[in-house]
């Protein structure tokens, strides 16, 4: 699906849909955000300053 079928859809819900939607939607993101995180920090290398704490 595209973006502009996602917004053509997601204008067409009515208020309680949009708000189940809207709470999905930030709770993936924030689930998106933490794995982004979760992946750079795995990427950086240890060094001893980390080590040592």
């Amino acid at each position: 699906m595209k973006t502009q079928e996602l917004i053509s859809t997601v204008s067409t819900l009515s208020i309680d849909e949009l708000m189940q939607f809207s709470e999905w939607f930030a709770d993936f993101m924030a689930d998106q955000w933490e794995k982004k995180l979760q992946s750079e920090h795995s990427e950086k290398p240890m060094n001893s300053e980390c080590m040592a704490s």
